[in-house]
């Protein structure tokens, strides 16, 4: 939840700005859904799917540093055998 905190009070607040909508539906409502809301579900979405994708990046191609000996040793002597 720590990573993703401002995504979810962005969501959070435009789940409450389109509950406002649905129990009071009106002109004023309505555009503060259209232009509040809907902005702020598309934001809170941009950030989860960027924070995913550079989750899954970390994950699947992990620095040479977070490996584990045993790669770091296999890389380093496979590099001393292609010089």
């Amino acid at each position: 939840m720590r990573l993703l905190q401002w995504e979810s009070w962005c969501a959070i607040l435009a789940f409450a700005l389109t509950a406002f909508f649905i129990l009071s539906p009106g002109p004023y409502p309505m555009a503060i859904f259209t232009f509040i809301a809907q902005p702020l579900f598309a934001i809170a979405g941009l950030g989860y799917i960027v924070k995913v994708i550079q989750d899954v990046r970390r994950h699947t191609f992990p620095a040479v540093e977070e490996r584990s000996p045993s790669v770091q040793a296999a890389t380093a002597s496979a590099q001393q055998t292609r010089s």
